[in-house]
């Protein structure tokens, strides 16, 4: 009955297109290592005692967690950062994933004021220093008051996005500088230069080469050193004292205007313009469905002229990942079907056999959407791989329909001999690859989510594709065989 088999094809491409839409997109499947680290960001110049203590208030604050094997705390002054390393049970003791800890933690630690806190898994710190963070977005422009207005803008509106956390922005002003502003009227009436004003206040700051002399053939530099506990404040600069080339004492806050000043650590720029960045986290949802939202979330925010907004990080790794891959799977296809048009001698034959691909597509995609198994790069390669396999039950049915024919059988007769011939054949061949499969499509042991998703999709496409070939493959074989000799006929009339 072609009109319900038809009827069960319009029903499965449904069903594949609403578990494609269902599923999440990632880059890599994250894995559990079992470690923990929260990073406790002390303000910019705080002491090393300050930032250990800090580190143990966070500590203290997180408790006892059950799960939780050791706890350990390292200090950098370079970034007044306490790194605290939390270290896991076995995964086989335990009932919560890193994952779950990482959620604890963060609860625990919210409302900590004066600090700046985030809590990572070890797998996510990995990917973040491979592509800086899962997710961030770089304004471009001209002034920076318009790129931080812009940020702030983003922010507020990505912060709504269910699973985006840890939003900041990188370019934060985090550093002080004293600004000091000559009056250039008055430095003139003493004959003072700007340079002037500079090699006197960079001499007072830090060390300079004044001048050397020589002694026995040999040069040596006098330089003037600060002492290092006696740095200058904003009091000091105000008192230097400068002489003019007639010997007149000037100070320097008759002649010029000091402040202080935010200002940014660094200034980046791409393509001659500058940039700033918002980097964001994942907590508990996939990478491609957090990056779709806040795009949608973005999508009607007017930029001024000049200006603008593009994704980076891991998403934008994962999409040109996925581009590579993709091309390689219509690369794959392309290869096969060259390969069976070689082989039958006929590009009718392969393009039937070729059905099956579409197929065992659907049934992938219905069982990662099952097993709530996100649509990543290892998926995309069990995609890739399962192209090359099921095409062999197609090619076992449809080579003995072809002999059958060449012997005198009619299409139909063909069809009705060959399906129970290849029904064995085509079980083994395909029940023997799912068992291999199965232990990674389980997930069993250490470290086996990066291929679970390989093994789910190779899985749930024969598993699908080859219940359907029996049915499907003998229907687009006689609907292809009928029109082929109706066009026969329609050339031999002419």
């Amino acid at each position: 009955n072609k009109k319900y088999i038809l009827g069960i094809l319009v029903f499965s491409t449904i069903l594949g297109v609403f578990s494609f839409t269902q599923s999440g997109i990632e880059f890599f499947p994250i894995t559990d290592q079992g470690i923990v680290y929260v990073d406790v960001t002390s303000p910019k110049g705080s002491s090393t005692d300050v930032i250990n203590s800090n580190g143990e208030n966070v500590i203290e604050k997180i408790g006892k967690i059950k799960e939780v094997k050791t706890t350990s705390l390292s200090v950098s002054d370079s970034d007044s950062t306490a790194t605290i390393m939390l270290v896991l049970d076995d995964i086989d003791n335990r009932d919560k994933s890193d994952s779950d800890i990482v959620s604890i933690v963060r609860e625990k630690v919210k409302d900590i004021p004066g600090v700046e806190i985030n809590v990572n898994s070890a797998n996510s710190m990995m990917t973040s220093s491979m592509s800086s963070s899962p997710i961030s977005i770089t304004v471009s422009g001209n002034e920076f008051e318009t790129l931080e207005k812009i940020s702030n803008d983003i922010i507020d509106k990505i912060s709504k996005v269910e699973g985006a956390i840890d939003i900041k922005l990188n370019n934060e002003k985090s550093s002080q500088e004293i600004n000091i502003k000559v009056d250039k009227q008055k430095a003139a009436k003493y004959g003072i230069t700007n340079s002037m004003v500079a090699q006197i206040v960079n001499q007072r700051i830090q060390s300079s080469k004044i001048t050397s002399f020589t002694v026995e053939g040999k040069t040596f530099d006098v330089t003037t050193f600060t002492d290092s506990t006696n740095q200058p404040t904003l009091y000091d600069l105000d008192n230097i004292n400068i002489y003019t080339q007639t010997g007149q004492k000037v100070a320097l806050s008759d002649i010029a205007t000091i402040s202080r000043s935010d200002s940014y650590e660094s200034i980046n720029r791409t393509n001659q313009s500058r940039t700033m960045t918002i980097s964001a986290n994942l907590n508990n949802r996939s990478l491609g469905r957090v990056v779709s939202d806040m795009e949608k979330a973005l999508e009607n925010y007017k930029l001024p002229d000049g200006y603008t907004i593009s994704f980076g990080g891991e998403s934008e790794q994962m999409k040109e990942a996925f581009s590579s891959l993709l091309l390689a799977l219509i690369l794959s296809i392309a290869l096969v079907y060259m390969v069976m048009a070689s082989q039958f001698e006929s590009l009718l034959s392969p393009f039937i056999i070729m059905f099956t691909v579409p197929l065992a597509f659907i049934g992938a995609l219905i069982a990662l959407y099952l097993f709530n198994v996100s649509i990543s790069i290892p998926a995309m390669i069990g995609f890739v791989v399962l192209t090359g396999i099921i095409v062999n039950n197609g090619i076992v049915l449809v080579d003995l329909i072809n002999r059958l024919k060449s012997e005198g059988k009619s299409t139909y007769d063909a069809i009705l001999i060959a399906g129970p011939t290849r029904l064995q054949p085509i079980l083994m061949t395909a029940l023997t690859t799912i068992l291999g499969l199965l232990p990674m499509a389980l997930g069993i042991g250490e470290g086996a989510e990066l291929q679970l998703p390989l093994a789910v999709t190779v899985c749930g496409g024969l598993i699908f594709a080859t219940a359907l070939t029996l049915i499907v493959v003998p229907v687009v074989y006689s609907s292809l065989d009928n029109i082929k000799n109706k066009l026969i006929n329609i050339f031999k009339r002419k």
